[in-house]
């Protein structure tokens, strides 16, 4: 029966009772009277008898009155509710948005606190046979609490989660809530969130979980957010050009200041005053910065207007390396690749795979690399941290196999798609190229496409650890691609995707940084933007994922500076902090603007039941006095 009440240890209140139950065995106090006659003193003595030292509970309206009010009240106390049909024994999940847009104030408190007090409240209305579980996420999912009926450990662990500086990504999240809820009864998954995710609708709709619920958190949409920052040399070579694109996301005009600075010195003659009507996108361009070592911060600070998400006002850039590409060519000799490589590098190093193999056994081989080429070779082995660019071959790669080739008439010849968003095929059209022959490739499910024939991937890009794959899954003189335009173009777009990838000191928050080790062991300190510190000593690449912080990271080597990455949010999705009004599956609304309880508490009745007692005992005294006087009278 108790499972049925809320607040179990209020009924220690009712030690109460009997203590007012006593007072009604108190001694009478009687009144003195004059009788003409002694024929009522054995009526007295046996008065005086049985109520004596104290008299035994009579029948009094007042007290019964008395003790159920209490009992309403103690009951009121307790929070007893009526559990929802079918839902004993529940197992409540709770995905809770952390990302960026959660840090939106609005009222003088930020989003995720919002939504955290509702979580808060769903807690308190958990009944004793009742478990939750707790997610976050953000770019990424991260289990806070697993199942657990222990109130106080759920509320300890929700106090724990702070909002991280991020994109949102929630496929991820619910993956895993609707696994874990495979495996448990009377299921209900709710997600917290402000709705800033990219068709949000879309993603729940895919979920195999239904009967989903979504709390929306946030109202208003004012904010100015930086949503493009890059930086490059100039024609002359001689100074560095920065590009700033900035939008108001508002529904009013705004005005406010741009400025760079270098290292957190201001470049005064840099300053721009802006003014954005609502909606506007300016692109601003910044010329003739000088060029150091160093990074490159951008800043907006608003005169004007409203904004109520800060983080996206500022963003920084590692000025990017004006060291020369180095390439390496592993193959037997090919005259088209060779011609087309070495404008990128004078000084291409040529390796017959002989030596390739004989190099293996060396510490740091390849590192000086921007890129390595194999030509119809397959390695034995690749050195990790790498871009590795294959022609007609295949890495060696856990879940990639070659299974001999496809050529003559076979349809799967024919090009049907490419992947046109990729920065590699930019400005690459292989739709009509025309193939004699290609390797019959099993490709792994994390394959990012880039070309494809029927049923056949022809050109995949891969990604292991911090080493990158690109394959080319034909012999390019069985084809006419080296006479093509695209050839030389789709060759320069891969390495120098190749080489900021590898550089990568310009990353989106949440992204990995690598860190390449080249010693046997030697000792690593990253310093965050906040001032922590991350310590490690290793004879391995490290791989460094608590990114979830804007700003700058300095990677430091034995207690000297070695690397800076800068890290940024840069996202449309999070800088539109506009809030969703609601989320409709198959045209049912399935979002709400606040925590509905499941459990229906009664305790508000009880209290207005005791305030009707209260009433009547109030009648009942004040009846019984007025008797009582006018009895009184007569006598």
């Amino acid at each position: 029966m108790l499972e049925n009440f809320l607040n179990v240890s209020a009924f220690w209140w009712l030690s109460i009772i009997p203590l007012v139950i006593l007072l009604y065995f108190l001694k009478l106090k009687r009144e003195e009277y004059t009788f003409p006659s002694t024929m009522l003193w054995q009526k007295v003595i046996e008065d005086m008898r049985v109520n004596s030292p104290f008299q035994k509970l009579k029948n009094n309206l007042l007290l019964y009155l008395q003790i159920l009010l209490l009992l309403l009240i103690i009951f009121a106390l307790a929070r007893p509710f009526l559990e929802a049909k079918g839902m004993k024994g529940r197992n409540v999940i709770v995905l809770l948005d952390a990302s960026a847009s959660m840090k939106t104030l609005e009222g003088g408190q930020s989003r995720f606190d919002q939504a955290r007090e509702q979580i808060y409240k769903m807690i308190d209305d958990l009944s004793p046979e009742d478990r939750m579980m707790i997610l976050s996420f953000a770019r990424k999912a991260r289990i806070e609490q697993t199942f657990t009926q222990f109130k106080s450990q759920l509320r300890e662990s929700l106090e724990k989660i702070s909002p991280y500086e991020t994109e949102t990504s929630l496929p991820e999240a619910l993956v895993i809530a609707e696994a874990m809820s495979q495996k448990a009864t009377s299921p209900a998954i709710y997600i917290y969130t402000d709705g800033a995710i990219s068709e949000l609708s879309e993603v729940i709709q895919e979920s195999q979980f239904s009967g989903m619920k979504v709390v929306l958190v946030g109202e208003k949409s004012s904010n100015v957010g930086i949503v493009a920052f890059d930086v490059r040399l100039n024609a002359s070579q001689q100074s560095y050009q920065a590009f700033v694109r900035i939008q108001n996301f508002s529904n009013r005009a705004v005005e406010g200041i741009l400025e760079l600075s270098i290292n957190g010195i201001p470049l005064e003659e840099d300053i721009r005053l802006l003014q954005l009507g609502s909606g506007d996108v300016d692109g601003v361009l910044f010329d003739n910065i000088p060029i150091k070592p160093g990074f490159l911060k951008v800043s907006f600070t608003l005169d004007q207007g409203e904004d109520l998400l800060a983080l996206d006002n500022q963003a920084w850039l590692i000025f990017p390396s004006l060291k020369k590409t180095r390439l390496c060519l592993v193959s037997e000799g090919n005259f088209f690749l060779r011609k087309v490589l070495l404008p990128h590098d004078s000084n291409l190093k040529e390796l017959r795979p002989q030596e390739y193999e004989a190099g293996l056994e060396s510490k740091g081989f390849l590192n000086e690399f921007d890129v390595v080429i194999f030509d119809g070779y397959n390695p034995s082995q690749v050195p990790s941290g790498g871009g590795y660019l294959f022609f007609n071959c295949i890495p060696p790669l856990t879940g990639l196999a070659s299974g001999g080739e496809i050529s003559g008439q076979d349809e799967r010849l024919r090009i049907i798609d490419q992947n046109n968003i990729h920065p590699i095929m930019r400005f690459v059209d292989l739709r009509k190229l025309n193939l004699g022959k290609i390797m019959q490739v099993d490709w792994p499910e994390d394959t990012v496409n880039l070309l494809e024939s029927e049923k056949q991937y022809v050109i995949g890009l891969l990604h292991r650890e911090n080493s990158y794959f690109n394959v080319i899954g034909f012999d390019i003189f069985q084809s006419d691609w080296p006479l093509r335009l695209s050839f030389p173009i789709f060759i320069a777009n891969t390495i120098r995707w190749f080489k900021m990838i590898r550089n990568q000191n310009n990353i989106l928050s949440g992204e990995v940084i690598s860190v390449g080790v080249d010693e046997k062991e030697v000792e690593l300190r990253i310093v965050k933007p906040d001032g922590s510190k991350y310590e490690i000593t290793t004879s391995e690449d490290l791989l460094f994922t608590e990114t979830n912080r804007l700003g700058i990271y300095q990677i430091y080597e034995k207690d000297q500076l070695t690397r800076q990455v800068a890290v940024n949010l840069l996202s449309l999705d999070e800088s539109n902090i506009l809030p969703a009004k609601e989320v409709k599956i198959e045209g049912e609304n399935i979002a709400s603007t606040e925590w509905k309880p499941m459990n229906q508490e009664i305790w508000r009745y009880l209290l207005l039941g005791g305030f009707f007692i209260l009433m009547l005992e109030w009648y009942v005294y004040n009846r019984r006095s007025l008797t009582f006087w006018r009895r009184k009278v007569k006598l």
